[in-house]
């Protein structure tokens, strides 16, 4: 019998859920995220936006979105 992943944890890349630069400290302890970084939110849109105008495939977007995923974490 097929085994079904017991949690999304045991589905969902870990590098997607958790990311070392969306939570700013603060001194009075809000925990609000920052903005995207111009540089990093600019290259996902080079790599999103050609996927929005069906000129380039949802497999060819997941690779370059865990390349760039792999170089920033």
């Amino acid at each position: 019998m097929e085994q079904f992943p017991s949690s999304p944890d045991d589905v969902i890349d870990s590098r997607w859920t958790r990311n070392p630069r969306a939570v700013t400290p603060t001194p009075h302890g809000s925990g609000r995220r920052r903005p995207a970084e111009p540089d990093l939110d600019a290259r996902m849109r080079a790599i999103i936006n050609p996927w929005l105008a069906k000129d380039r495939s949802a497999a060819d977007t997941l690779k370059a979105l865990a390349t760039l995923a792999d170089e920033e974490l």
